[in-house]
């Protein structure tokens, strides 16, 4: 193995100090690993205190008037929000996917059912990505299940795996947005005492032997990169020079 450089054996010798200096003053405390995020999406079939909803008596919902199968052999569209459990807004909720190339329509179904075979709402999007349910979906903080599938000049593509929310009014929609933003928050004080973590174990380990330092070596070897660099592209600028001479 090579020996060090004087550069090396001086910070090294540096280094080494400094890390028996910190020993003899005992580790730098770390603050209390925060608690893992709550994240607040619902569960169940309803949030906690819903009154009991008969969904054979809410306008628009009843059994679905399907008669064909998927044709096409083609993706179906990606359901993008709301998704997961999230607790949304009645009046202002709106369903999003993703595109289907050459698609001419879209088709939406809700339901509490995941099997879609009854108390489900039908609901024509047309050629656009998104639908609002304005007045269509009752406050109550009831699950609803949504999927979509595009229709082509093929036909219809298989329905879309399902996304999942809870439409409510106003108090358990601004929980859950406290909800959500505490989540967040918590989530990034985890991540800055993670980076604490690695920066103390990182003060341990000598400055040139770190995987992103740059030591003198790699410096020498970058210079004399561009030197030789320099001097060929000397030498063919003569050549050609010398040719059209």
């Amino acid at each position: 193995m090579a020996a060090r450089s004087a550069a090396e054996t001086a910070e090294h010798e540096r280094h080494a100090a400094r890390v028996a200096k910190r020993q003899s003053r005992g580790p730098a405390p770390l603050p209390e690993a925060p608690p893992e995020p709550a994240w607040p999406h619902a569960t169940g079939e309803a949030l906690d205190g819903a009154s009991p909803l008969d969904w054979s008596t809410v306008p628009g919902f009843g059994t679905p008037a399907r008669t064909d199968a998927p044709v096409a052999e083609i993706e179906p569209p990606r359901p993008l929000a709301p998704l997961g459990g999230e607790v949304v807004d009645a009046v202002t909720v709106a369903l999003r996917w993703s595109a289907v190339p050459d698609a001419v329509a879209y088709e939406v179904e809700l339901s509490p059912h995941p099997a879609f075979d009854r108390n489900v709402l039908s609901l024509d999007a047309g050629q656009a990505t998104e639908i609002a349910l304005p007045g269509l979906v009752p406050a109550t903080g009831h699950r609803l299940l949504w999927h979509v599938r595009a229709r082509t000049a093929e036909g219809a593509t298989p329905w879309s795996k399902y996304g999942r929310f809870y439409p409510a009014s106003d108090a358990p929609v601004e929980a859950f947005r406290q909800g959500m933003d505490a989540a967040v928050i918590a989530e990034r004080k985890r991540h800055e005492h993670a980076r604490l973590v690695r920066q103390r174990e990182m003060d341990l380990v000598p400055t040139h032997e770190r995987e992103d330092a740059v030591t003198d070596r790699a410096t020498l070897a970058v210079l004399v990169g561009m030197m030789l660099s320099g001097i060929a592209v000397a030498l063919l600028t003569l050549v050609f020079s010398l040719v059209r001479f």
